[in-house]
């Protein structure tokens, strides 16, 4: 971890849209979050899921 960089959250919504993209360029996985109710939960499985479907790993 860098010098300075503290391991805090942040939480934040994000459209559907965006996360989709970002996760076709590999910029975040599935790892990376902790949904905060089931709906998210499913919704952020079921893009992951497409996601390596439609994609090649980066």
């Amino acid at each position: 971890m860098r010098q300075g960089v503290t391991n805090n959250t942040i939480k934040v919504e994000i459209r559907e849209d965006v996360l989709v993209r970002l996760l076709a360029r590999g910029a975040v996985c599935a790892v990376d979050f902790r949904c905060l109710d089931c709906r998210s939960k499913q919704s952020l499985r079921r893009l992951c899921l497409e996601s390596c479907k439609d994609g090649d790993p980066p």
